[in-house]
């Protein structure tokens, strides 16, 4: 198709058949009635209250999903607090696995 266009252009064939085209809808539309066409939908209101109430629902579940998780990390954040000795304790003892760092005694006693 972009070929085609593209000799159509190179021909100079495409403004007659622009203007002829253009004359043939104008002829139509003189017809039928004078001035601008629009086309009108008519079920456009119905979707677009189908848009506005799936926005509403999904803003109030965005809302309702931002207070869950926020409980969530409250409940995180107390777990950690719980068993933050637990966690550095794990920590190290990867980093010793590895090999990659050494702790000195004395700072496994104080934690």
């Amino acid at each position: 198709m972009g070929k085609w266009y593209l000799g159509q252009l190179e021909n100079g064939s495409m403004p007659e058949d622009v203007a002829f085209l253009d004359l043939e809808i104008q002829e139509h539309a003189g017809r039928a009635a004078a001035g601008l066409v629009v086309f009108q939908q008519p079920e456009i209101e119905l979707y677009q209250r189908l848009v506005e109430a799936a926005r509403n629902r999904l803003a109030d579940l965005e809302l309702e999903f931002g207070i869950e998780k926020s409980k969530v990390d409250a409940i995180r954040s107390k777990l950690f607090g719980a068993l933050r000795t637990y966690y550095q304790e794990r920590d190290r003892l990867r980093l010793c696995e590895k090999g990659s760092f050494v702790i000195p005694e004395k700072n496994l006693n104080h934690g």
